[in-house]
């Protein structure tokens, strides 16, 4: 087996529901001795003993997990709409052009990555590198911090926002460059 990445597709049977939309699945294309674990999008139409193809959403080595799920809710690709605000918010930041809704958008791109919550959040995380779980993390905690500070604080704003771009900037411009925007 070679190695499973984020959105990989992967075989496998349902097994028992364990509560809410969580599902035991048995698969071949884990790794063993790991539990893989449905989490589906529409836990009404799972159904114990059914083979189906899911895709990897999660992987927790510490714990020989992974999370799979149904359908394409979280890989479907970024709306046009949503293209211009994020290619918007990543200019403001690198231009030091910033307001309310520009850092929102710019922060929306690292939450709904990190809390997999939105439609779209596995090709933001692939159009932002692939970045590992602590670096995003703190992508959004700077942004969380840069947001809570700009109006009352701008030497520290202005800090914040420059500690950003040194250490995202080059991912920045090459998102702005695929979105070609």
């Amino acid at each position: 087996m070679s190695k499973l990445r984020l959105g990989d597709p992967i075989n496998g049977t349902v097994g028992k529901p364990m509560g809410g939309r969580r599902f035991q699945v048995e698969s071949r294309d884990a790794p063993k001795e790991w539990k893989v674990e449905l989490h589906a999008h529409k836990p009404d139409l799972i159904e114990p003993g059914q083979h189906t193809t899911f895709w990897v959403s999660r992987i927790v080595p510490v714990k020989k997990n992974l999370i799979v799920r149904d359908g394409d809710y979280g890989r479907l690709p970024i709306s046009s709409a949503m293209s211009k605000r994020y290619a918007a918010a990543i200019d403001a930041m690198l231009n030091d052009t910033l307001n309310g809704d520009t850092l929102a958008d710019l922060r929306a791109m690292g939450t709904h990555v990190d809390t997999q919550d939105s439609a779209d959040w596995l090709t933001v995380w692939r159009l932002l590198a692939e970045p590992e779980t602590g670096p995003l993390k703190e992508f959004v905690n700077m942004l969380t911090e840069l947001r809570d500070v700009r109006k009352t604080d701008s030497a520290k704003a202005a800090e914040i926002r420059e500690a950003v771009v040194e250490l995202w900037g080059d991912r920045l411009r090459a998102v702005q460059s695929r979105l070609g925007l």
